[in-house]
C-alpha cells in the first residue's frame, strides 16, 4: 500500500511514480493535482499492474 494523499505531486510526480516497478495492490493518490496528462499515466499504469486492487484519485485539480 503506498499513501499520497494530498502532497501536490501533481503531474510530473506520477509520472515519476510509475518508473517504480512495484506490485501495487493499493494506491492513494486523492487530493495531488492531478489532471487528465496525469489521468492519462495512470491508465497505462493500469494497463501493465493487474495486482491493484483500489486506487483513490479523490478530488482531483481542474483547470478553470
Amino acid at each position: 500500500m503506498i499513501i499520497l494523499g494530498a502532497n501536490s505531486i501533481g503531474d510530473n510526480g506520477i509520472k515519476e511514480l510509475i518508473r517504480i516497478d512495484m506490485n501495487l495492490t493499493h494506491l492513494d493518490l486523492g487530493h495531488n493535482r492531478i489532471t487528465t496528462e496525469g489521468a492519462k499515466v495512470i491508465a497505462n499504469l493500469l494497463k501493465s499492474n493487474t495486482s491493484l486492487l483500489s486506487l483513490n484519485l479523490g478530488i482531483s485539480y481542474r483547470k478553470v
